[in-house]
C-alpha cells in the first residue's frame, strides 16, 4: 500500500522517469549513459549480431571505401563536398558494398556502456 501512495504522490508531483533521467518540475537530473557506438559499429551481420567479427568488420569496412580518421572513429572516404555536405552518391555506393558484404545497418545500438547498451552492436 505504501509503494502505491508513493507512486500517486509521484506522478501528482509532476515527476516522471525516462531513458536514464528523472524529471522534476524545477530540474531534471540524467544518469550519464557514455559515449553512443562508432559508425562502423551500427554494421553487423545477422547472423552474428552483436558479436560481428571486428577485424573482418574493419578489412571490409576498408575495402568498401572507408576510413580510419585521426580521431580514432571510422568515416566513408570522401562522403562530403567542400562545404561539408554529404554527397549522396558516395554514401549509397559505400552501403550497397557494405550490404553485399552480408552486412545491414543496425540502428538500435544504445550506447557503448553495458548498462545502456542493446547488445545488438559490438566494436571489440
Amino acid at each position: 500500500m505504501k509503494r502505491y501512495i508513493l507512486f500517486i504522490l509521484f506522478i501528482l508531483a509532476g515527476c516522471s522517469y525516462s531513458e536514464g533521467c528523472f524529471y522534476t518540475p524545477q530540474m531534471v537530473i540524467c544518469e550519464d549513459k557514455g559515449k553512443e557506438y562508432p559508425y562502423i559499429a551500427h554494421f553487423q551481420k545477422k547472423e552474428t549480431l552483436g558479436n560481428t567479427n571486428p577485424i573482418k568488420r574493419i578489412i571490409d569496412f576498408k575495402n568498401c571505401g572507408g576510413e580510419k580518421k585521426e580521431n580514432g572513429d571510422f568515416d566513408i572516404k570522401n562522403n562530403r563536398d567542400h562545404r561539408g555536405v554529404i554527397i549522396g552518391d558516395v554514401v549509397a555506393k559505400f552501403k550497397k558494398c557494405m550490404f553485399s558484404k552480408g552486412y545491414y545497418i543496425e540502428y538500435d545500438c544504445g550506447y557503448n556502456n553495458p548498462k545502456w547498451s542493446t547488445g545488438k552492436c559490438n566494436i571489440d
